[in-house]
């Protein structure tokens, strides 16, 4: 499979499978109970971000939400509303659904995700969050098969999530 991007040809990314690092159970934007095995075989971009991000997360999710679903995990609990998350996730066309859960939950999952968060110095609620950017593209049995970066095109994310399809 060749795609073509910006005028050029792409070659179709090599799929590997990865195990993701196991079941994790959150809560969802609308406040419901969300679970990796209750996704029913279903393929999606995972990503760990947060809404207040001002430059890679909604460049990242935009491009996501173009190719494939996506489950946005957040970063930061601590301000992170069902609201202003539902807000957010929703305006990406209902491709998005938010994820949250306590501090612990998070910082628990994240290592096995290979996500990274961090906390900029704390200046009372005025503070930024450090974060990977690479999404994974998850199969239908919950294994990472992709992990993309904040750079590739949308035709690439499409290319490889059709081969999952």
């Amino acid at each position: 499979m060749v795609l073509q991007a910006c005028g050029r040809e792409l070659p179709a990314p090599q799929l590997d499978v990865r195990e993701l690092g196991g079941e994790f159970a959150l809560t969802d934007h609308r406040g419901h109970d969300f679970s990796l095995a209750g996704q029913g075989g279903r393929v999606f971009c995972l990503f760990f971000g947060f809404t207040a991000c001002r430059e890679v997360c909604p460049v990242t999710l935009s491009r996501l939400a173009a190719s494939t679903r996506i489950l946005s995990v957040t970063v930061d609990p601590q301000r992170e509303t069902p609201q202003r998350t539902a807000e957010y996730h929703l305006a990406l066309g209902g491709r998005a659904i938010g994820l949250t859960g306590d501090a612990e939950q998070i910082r628990a999952m994240a290592p096995a995700c290979r996500a990274g968060f961090q906390r900029t110095e704390d200046q009372g609620e005025d503070y930024d969050m450090k974060h990977s950017s690479r999404a994974h593209l998850i199969d239908q049995k919950g294994r990472v098969r992709y992990l993309f970066s904040q750079e590739d095109p949308p035709k690439l994310l499409a290319g490889a999530a059709a081969q999952l399809l």
